[in-house]
Formats: structure tokens, C-alpha cells, sequence
């Protein structure tokens, strides 16, 4: 029996699971999908999460997990009406797979046990201890005495304890070759209704320009990424 599982090998996940093992708890790591893996995220790490990142895993994001321009300066925010914001705050470019990939193995080496590609289903709590139902290449279940759920907003988990149904937000966005005469070292987001249904966005990794819609109605993802393509 685990003194603590904890599901979802994210920012949280990993940082709980990391301060539990350095603690000398005994840690189960569960993530449902294989790592590394893909994250549709703007990957852009502001100043309190590098500090956090530095506190909790006692050093500087690695320069593996990192992507030009390396330096962002803040975010750049279009509001419904057409009014630019702009936030200036010291921050770092990331790919969301090497970021979270690197913060799992610094979990391991604390002493945590991972297992990716390995979802839970439900649990159960007796007196003592409770039973997490999981599922990897076949289904088991492991005992622990306490749980952290770290999946999101959108997990198993807390859809069953607050039974709600999930309201999902589609993310799209792609990867592209070519120029624009944007600063590369901000991120910016656009909240015109007409071009998303939530935000849409754009910023740059690697040279390749990044440009994303949400959308609620799926159905409408092609209408809106191409109402922002024109607009930008």
C-alpha cells in the first residue's frame, strides 16, 4: 500500500508527488497518457511558475525543455472591443511535452513511482485506506492512504465526486513556417467574439509561428480559425 497516489503527472501532479517523496512518503504517479506527451498549451512559463519550478525541484527549468525565443517578455491581450493590453513580466518559452517529461523524472528521482499510460477510473475509501481502480495494459488496483488528484478540470475523478458533466473547451491550433511582424517574445490572446468562442491566440517556438482558436462547438472550429487566420 501507497502512503499517497497521486493522478496526473502535469506541473501539480509532479510537484506534489515530488514534495511527498522527498518527505519519505511513499508516492504512486499516475499518468493516462504515454510521456512525453502532447499538450495543447501555449507553453509559456511566467515568472511565479519559474520560481515555483525552481523552489519545488531545486533548480532552473533545463535548457532541453526550452524553445527560441527562449526570453518571453509578457503577454499581449486584444479585449472584446479591439483594446490591446499589454503585460510585462519576465518569463520562459517551453515545449509542454520536455517541460512536464523532465518534472516527472525529477518526481522519480525523488523517490516517487510513475506509471504513464495508465488511467484511473474510480476509487474507493474504507476506514483505512482507499482503492483506486486503474487501468493500464490491463485493469488492477492499488491501495493508498491518501489520494491527489491532479488530472484538471476536466478529469474522471472530479467529474464523479461533484457529478457535473464536463463542459469541454475544443483547442485547436497549428504550426507554421513563415513571417509576421509580431514580437516574437510575447504571447498574445485575442478575445474578439468573433474570433473564438473563448480566446484565440498566437506566439512563436522554434520559428514556427503558433496560431490556436477554442471554440465550445466543435462544429465551428474551421470557421472561426479561419476568421482568425484573416484577422491576423
Amino acid at each position: 500500500m501507497y502512503d499517497v497516489i497521486v493522478i496526473g503527472a502535469g506541473p501539480a501532479g509532479c510537484s506534489a508527488a515530488k514534495a511527498l517523496a522527498d518527505g519519505g512518503k511513499s508516492v504512486l504517479l499516475v499518468e493516462k497518457f504515454p510521456l512525453p506527451r502532447y499538450k495543447s498549451c501555449s507553453g509559456i512559463l511566467i515568472k511565479k511558475t519559474m520560481e515555483l519550478t525552481e523552489r519545488y525541484f531545486g533548480e532552473p527549468v533545463p535548457e532541453t525543455a526550452l524553445c527560441l525565443p527562449v526570453e518571453n517578455r509578457g503577454m499581449i491581450f486584444t479585449n472584446d472591443s479591439g483594446k490591446e493590453l499589454r503585460f510585462e513580466q519576465e518569463g520562459r518559452n517551453v515545449w509542454r511535452a520536455d517541460y512536464d517529461s523532465w518534472l516527472a523524472r525529477k518526481a522519480v528521482s525523488a523517490g516517487a513511482e510513475l506509471r504513464d499510460n495508465t488511467a484511473a477510473l474510480e476509487c474507493c475509501e474504507f476506514p483505512d485506506y482507499i482503492e483506486v481502480k486503474l487501468r493500464g495494459k490491463a485493469l488492477y488496483s492499488e491501495k493508498a492512504r491518501y489520494v491527489i488528484d491532479c488530472e484538471g478540470v476536466v478529469g474522471a475523478f472530479k467529474r464523479k465526486f461533484t457529478k457535473c458533466s464536463a463542459e469541454y473547451i475544443t483547442t485547436f491550433q497549428t504550426f507554421n513556417m513563415g513571417e509576421i511582424s509580431l514580437d516574437p517574445h510575447y504571447f498574445y490572446a485575442y478575445l474578439q467574439p468573433e474570433l473564438s468562442e473563448y480566446d484565440a491566440w498566437f506566439n512563436v517556438k522554434d520559428d514556427m509561428l503558433v496560431l490556436g482558436v477554442s471554440v465550445k462547438d466543435s462544429s465551428k472550429t474551421g470557421e472561426y480559425y479561419a476568421n482568425f487566420l484573416e484577422y491576423m
